[in-house]
Formats: C-alpha cells, structure tokens, sequence
C-alpha cells in the first residue's frame, strides 16, 4: 500500500492532459493524486448545487434573510427565481 502511494506521489502536473490539469490546478495536485487513486478509472458525475435539495431548503431561507433578493439567490445558485421562491416558501 506505501509503494501505490509513492507512485501516485510522483504524478506531476506536467503528465496530466489538459482536462485534467484543469482540475488538478483548481483542486491541487494533491487532491487530484487522491481522486485518482480512488476513483481511477471510474465515471463520475459531479452535480450541480440544485441537485441537493436539503442544501437549497437550508441555504436559499438563510440568503433571503441576509437580503439576498430572489433574483440574486437566483443567479447565486444558478438555479430559476422558481426554485427559489418553492424553498423559500414565497409561492
């Protein structure tokens, strides 16, 4: 296990293509080590913010409070001015 581990310690930035050197760059190279030495390999889906309802029903109230219009929660969450009065219970 030490060993598989010293060989993904030596994955540069350099080696990577440049999809994923966007990643590495935006997470750190040693996050980007990490993921793919978990999920190598694996399709991975990364959601959306609207893809969390319990999220939204906690986060979309407490922006309004602060005087967040719902237009800018709108544009904050990338999610419809809808979606945001259903959670905010503005209907």
């Amino acid at each position: 296990m030490q060993k598989e581990k010293e060989i993904y310690n030596q994955l540069q930035i350099d080696d990577l293509t440049d999809d994923a050197r966007e990643i590495a760059e935006r997470i750190g190279i040693e996050n980007f080590r990490k993921l793919v030495q978990e999920f190598g390999g694996t399709n991975l889906y990364i959601p959306f913010l609207r893809s969390f309802p319990k999220f939204l029903s906690r986060i979309i109230p407490l922006l309004l409070e602060k005087g967040y219009s719902i237009r800018q929660v709108s544009q904050l969450l990338n999610v419809s001015q809808n979606t945001v009065r259903r959670y905010s219970g503005r209907n």
